[in-house]
């Protein structure tokens, strides 16, 4: 029993819960706290940043760091007062920080992963493709926001340059990669990407559904005992996932006989030299982080077609 107990603890995930907007019964959302930095009162004092985006509030040091700061309400188009009194989650995204603006903290909670669930099609204001689960507790139902997919949003709005992938020329047709991506913008993103470089593309938005899948693909290829890289050449996929997280996917691709030859590469913004030392453990081949998505072409083109020259 104790040992089943610290399996299930292995697969959780613990939330910060908060609100956006003043009014009673106002919507709940939350953030992985692994990507909460701290969490400070909104700076009564705010310098103006260049060229921003309405939702920009300014910039202040946190910490002798520079922060920049975002009203999460305006951007979601929710009507609250504008106010210093609420609090900031200052989160790190691809070395920019960021102070996510709220109302008020509600609590941190902590939940296994399958309970969080895909989030429905409709969302009621701009949220909608920026929530990437959704978790119904007691006392509310909370969404979890893609804080890079609204940075990324931000940044495209007003002009900022996002970072340019430079794709080598190379014949990719041959190849099939599968993207598992709970962000529909990040997925869009990603999809785009792949398919421009020429990449065939296969894509679910939750561990679960990807299990699925891929149970399904390795059956059919064993069944009709054709190799496997006819069907499938890479997998690629977040960490932060609905259903089964990444960390508890990783090894159960793993038990499957018919994807032991298919490479794992984890793309996720939650990377640094704990978290890649561990997924590597698990079963990754390698480790990419976002946004960087030149590294991430170049890395899928070395694990797809090793050390062959490209094609001008």
């Amino acid at each position: 029993m104790r040992l089943q107990q610290e399996k299930k603890k292995e697969h959780s995930l613990t939330i910060v819960e908060f609100c956006v907007g003043a009014k009673k019964g106002d919507l709940h959302y939350g953030i992985n706290i692994a990507k909460t930095k701290e969490i400070v009162q909104i700076p009564q004092s705010l310098s103006e940043f260049p060229r921003s985006h309405p939702a920009i509030m300014g910039v202040a040091p946190v910490r002798g760091t520079s922060c920049l700061f975002i009203d999460l309400a305006k951007w979601m188009g929710v009507t609250t007062p504008h106010t210093t009194k609420g609090k900031a989650i200052v989160t790190t995204f691809h070395n920019t920080h960021c102070g996510f603006c709220v109302s008020s903290i509600v609590r941190t909670i902590k939940v296994p992963w399958a309970d969080v669930k895909p989030p429905d099609a409709i969302m009621s204001n701009q949220a909608e493709g920026f929530v990437t689960g959704v978790l119904e507790t007691n006392n509310s139902i909370i969404s979890l926001l893609d804080f890079e997919g609204i940075m990324a949003n931000i940044s495209a709005s007003t002009g900022t340059p996002k970072n340019s992938e430079f794709i080598v020329p190379r014949d990719r047709s041959a190849a099939t990669l599968f993207v598992i991506e709970d962000s529909r913008f990040t997925r869009r993103q990603i999809i785009d990407l792949l398919s421009r470089a020429g990449y065939r593309v296969f894509s679910v938005g939750n561990g679960k559904e990807a299990l699925e899948k891929l149970t399904w693909v390795a059956n059919e290829a064993v069944s009709k005992n054709i190799d496997i890289k006819r069907y499938l050449n890479l997998i690629i996929t977040d960490i932060e996932l609905p259903i089964i997280s990444g960390e508890e996917l990783i090894p159960k691709i793993g038990k499957i006989k018919a994807l032991h030859d298919i490479p794992i590469l984890i793309f996720s913004s939650m990377t640094n030299k704990e978290t890649t030392d561990k997924w590597l453990a698990l079963g990754a081949a390698t480790v990419v982080p976002k946004p960087d998505t030149t590294a991430l072409i170049e890395r899928i083109d070395e694990m797809v077609f090793g050390a062959i020259p490209p094609s001008f």
